[in-house]
């Protein structure tokens, strides 16, 4: 049957199929179709061809200062404007963790980077001398250590 004959059954309506290297594949979902399956069954990629799927991570680089201070547990929310930029990333999306970094450290600076779960945010507004001396909207970041730990 060619690849666009969905009529006998109707999952595979929702498939948007393509041949690579010698393999029916699923654009949306990324299943392999088995070619020697009278029911056209979809099944999992092949380990080999699997990639390890890390979660998102929201990375801040922070001023020194603010760093320290939710290190030591003093400040528990980090702020950003509401802006477009801070929108898209941040609205709508979930993460799995926040890496908060003292500036922009090498990968390897394990002393200049915290990793704390995402806890999500809400929207504030605040008046901070960093923001200028009227009241500003911002998303309040939790930054809050994880559960039974002092810092992170």
């Amino acid at each position: 049957m060619p690849l666009t004959d969905t009529k006998a059954l109707p999952y595979f309506e929702a498939h948007d199929w393509f041949e690579f290297n010698g393999m029916t594949c699923c654009r949306s979902c990324g299943y392999v179709r088995n070619a020697t399956s009278d029911t056209r069954a979809c099944k999992p990629p092949p380990a080999s061809r699997i990639r390890k799927i890390e979660m998102a991570s929201l990375t801040l680089p922070l001023k020194a200062e603010y760093f320290d201070a939710i290190r030591d547990g003093s400040k528990m929310e980090e702020y950003r404007l509401v802006t477009p930029f801070w929108a898209k990333r941040l609205e709508c999306r979930s993460y799995d963790c926040i890496v908060l970094t003292k500036g922009y450290p090498r990968l390897i600076d394990f002393g200049r980077r915290l990793k704390r779960p995402w806890r999500g945010f809400t929207v504030k507004t605040i008046t901070h001398p960093h923001f200028g001396p009227d009241p500003v909207l911002v998303y309040a970041i939790d930054v809050r250590p994880p559960e039974g730990k002092a810092n992170g």
